[in-house]
């Protein structure tokens, strides 16, 4: 530890820090953050801090999801909670929460509905430990997941930076301060989802498969799996992309695999049978996504011949339905299958490439190959929340040479416009008005383009190894 502990990442630290922990985790939210805001623009003069700040309070103002974890923490230790706030879920195959106010400790999944897998919950349920009103719960949740994402940044920027024996201090630092601008660019939205937690298992799984880890990794991978179910798909490709072959290292990674999945998915089949069917019904049920790839081309091509139509709220987000819009929805599953199929044949390697082995190349397609996974994931689903987009920020920085610089910046241009809609204008999306439909045009046009930079760049490392 010593040896990290210079003074350009130190600094470089600090600044992440400072953005994870504090910056992005300022404001308050619900009656709270509304209170607030009557209180200053009633009497500006009165309140002159209040008013300055309100721009970022505004900016960072704390998420609707951030009460459904409270709400349902709360139900689970028993204590009083928001059974309209928990209402938000919409139109939900899942029984509504009935926990009575006891004091005593429901069991998850048993006693108390839970929409997100095993290894989510005790994030959910750390924070209301310590925090007995949500704005302390929503400051504390926000402190864990910035701590989850520095911690993904470190690894990122190591990996980035070099091999432990040849590290480049000045260019790990340099990651991280990017990291840091990209935190900026995302917004609030990094600390404010579980999405961190994929963001840091999505790049120990990359840390491990550079290292010719193959049960961390698979252990890894079926963790991964457990949480978000989707980004599972990262686990074949990061194998292809190792150049893993051998059927001694593939069982390895089968049975790491197993284990990841049987400890984070385990609980919830333990502890109440139709919890995981529950779960897979509730995000097949969910209709088409107005931020989703299909969901901007659909909307986009009614608006163009002048039927509008606005998404309607159901399963925690804005969907369009109808049978247009219901084939789309499934075609997304075969679209990402395709296209993670796509990545997984750019990443491949003939024959079986030692950990050791030219480092720096293989880090970089392992990354690459990750990232481009990512990617295909989110132009692929059915489903593209914003803060999906957490689950590469460490990708991004952990690229070797300059390159990481021009794919940071493909992804921050992507973050920023995510950002500006969500908290200007989100409105003006899901009613499907000019500027809502423009502005999601513009960010898949965007989107396709870096997976088209990150998927050449990967295609070039697609040759036969070389002898070493």
């Amino acid at each position: 530890m010593k040896g990290f502990l210079t003074k350009s990442r130190a600094r470089a630290f600090a600044f992440m820090a400072f953005l994870a922990l504090v910056w992005l985790n300022q404001s308050t939210g619900g009656k709270e953050w509304d209170e607030t805001r009557e209180r200053t623009f009633a009497a500006p003069g009165d309140h002159v801090f209040e008013l300055l700040r309100s721009p970022f309070t505004f900016l960072y103002r704390r998420s609707p999801d951030e009460a459904i974890y409270f709400a349902t923490s709360s139900a689970t230790f028993g204590q009083p909670y928001d059974r309209a706030v928990l209402d938000q879920r919409g139109d939900s195959p899942l029984p509504p929460v009935a926990t009575p106010v006891d004091g005593k400790f429901h069991v998850p999944y048993a006693e108390v509905p839970f929409e997100y897998p095993p290894p989510n919950v005790p994030f959910v349920l750390l924070p209301r430990i310590f925090a007995t009103q949500f704005t302390t719960y929503s400051y504390v949740f926000g402190a864990v997941m910035g701590m989850l994402l520095l911690g993904a940044a470190v690894i990122a920027a190591r990996l980035g930076a070099g091999t432990r024996e040849v590290r480049d201090e000045r260019d790990e630092a340099e990651r991280m301060v990017g990291f840091g601008l990209l935190l900026l660019a995302h917004g609030a939205i990094a600390v404010q989802r579980l999405d961190a937690i994929v963001a840091l298992l999505a790049i120990v799984m990359v840390r491990a498969a550079v290292r010719g880890d193959d049960r961390s990794l698979g252990f890894w991978g079926g963790l991964i799996g457990a949480a978000k179910l989707v980004p599972f798909l990262l686990l074949p490709v990061l194998v292809i992309a190792s150049g893993m072959r051998g059927g001694k290292r593939l069982g390895a990674v089968a049975l790491g695999a197993a284990a990841g999945l049987a400890l984070g998915l385990g609980p919830m089949i333990l502890l109440g049978r139709e919890s995981l069917p529950l779960l897979l019904t509730y995000h097949s049920a969910r209709g088409l996504h107005v931020e989703s790839s299909f969901g901007v081309i659909y909307g986009a091509a009614k608006a163009l011949f002048g039927m509008r139509e606005a998404g309607t709220m159901d399963y925690g987000s804005y969907n369009f339905h109808g049978p247009v819009s219901q084939l789309l929805a499934k075609a997304g599953v075969v679209i990402t299958v395709a296209l993670v199929g796509v990545v997984a044949y750019a990443a491949r390697r003939d024959g079986d490439v030692p950990a050791e082995a030219r480092q720096d190349e293989r880090t970089e397609r392992i990354v690459l190959a990750a990232l481009a996974t990512m990617t295909a994931l989110w132009l692929g689903g059915k489903v593209f929340s914003p803060q999906y987009l957490t689950w590469a920020l460490p990708l991004a920085i952990a690229v070797p040479g300059r390159s990481w610089k021009r794919v940071a910046l493909g992804l921050g241009i992507v973050l920023v416009l995510s950002q500006i809609y969500l908290r200007g204008f989100y409105d003006h999306v899901y009613l499907q008005w000019p500027l809502g439909v423009i502005t999601m045009v513009t960010r898949l046009g965007v989107l396709v383009a870096l997976f088209v930079l990150v998927l050449r760049r990967l295609g070039g490392w697609s040759r036969p190894a070389r002898d070493v």
